[in-house]
């Protein structure tokens, strides 16, 4: 099975620097991306960002970006992952940043099985307890603590996801009442509806590894409007009332 992979980023709010290392890392992974699609939409800075990234990638005739002055929100990056060349899609938030063999081990585990995964999500004890709890690719503080790969089932993952192109038929087959926040969640949801579980890897390997560099901006967590809304959609998805 082809192991093609398209990368898809979204800037808005880090800074030049952080950009410039993490298209590094993506440049320098074991498994090389097909396409990397960069996405520059809204946000005063994006020409900043945009000029940091046409530095970054000179002479890598597979990168590529989308620039817009309409801020398509999160939401847009997944209307452009329908129009991939490859079946395989592994999308990063602007604050992770890949170890070199990260994308090998998406592709990996999406050609074994159709699923979503990542390295960090969320798992829900109830739906009326809002976000639900956090977990990590690690236990105590250490990546390395895993003897062994492991796959741990959630309800939805955060700082973008790996998954391959056809499940986002689940995603957009029903009404995207909102793109302010919570496609991640409605993603996740509407394909465990419909057969496709929700993974967060957590690796053994340390070149696998996904790291979260925030640069103390976290606007999901530290904004309680955006909290109470993701709550809503949790409900929403689940048919709570």
């Amino acid at each position: 099975m082809s192991k093609e992979y398209t990368v898809i980023l979204n800037y808005y709010n880090k800074s030049p620097k952080l950009l410039e290392i993490q298209v590094k890392q993506i440049l320098n992974q074991t498994l090389p991306p097909t396409q990397i699609w960069a996405c520059f939409m809204g946000g005063d800075e994006k020409f900043n960002l945009l000029k940091k990234y046409i530095e970054v990638t000179r002479g890598h005739d597979n990168a590529f970006f989308v620039v817009s002055d309409y801020n398509f929100k999160y939401i847009g990056r997944y209307q452009l992952a329908l129009t991939a060349q490859t079946e395989y899609i592994v999308m990063l938030d602007d604050d992770r940043i890949p170890d070199d063999a990260y994308c090998a081990k998406m592709v990996d585990i999406l050609t074994k099985e159709d699923c979503i995964v990542q390295q960090f999500g969320w798992v829900l004890k109830e739906p009326r307890e809002g976000v639900g709890d956090f977990l990590l690719p690690f236990k105590n503080n250490s990546y390395l603590e895993a003897d062994e790969d492991a796959l741990v089932e959630a309800d939805y993952l955060c700082g973008g996801m790996s998954f391959r192109k056809s499940s986002l038929i689940h995603l957009f087959k029903e009404d995207i009442w909102t793109v302010t926040t919570g496609e991640d969640i409605m993603f996740c949801m509407r394909a465990k509806k419909n057969g496709i579980p929700v993974y967060i890897h957590r690796p053994s390997d340390p070149q696998q590894i996904l790291w979260h560099e925030n640069e103390g901006v976290n606007f999901t967590i530290d904004n309680p409007s955006i909290i109470e809304l993701r709550t809503e959609i949790i409900k929403k998805e689940m048919n709570e009332k």
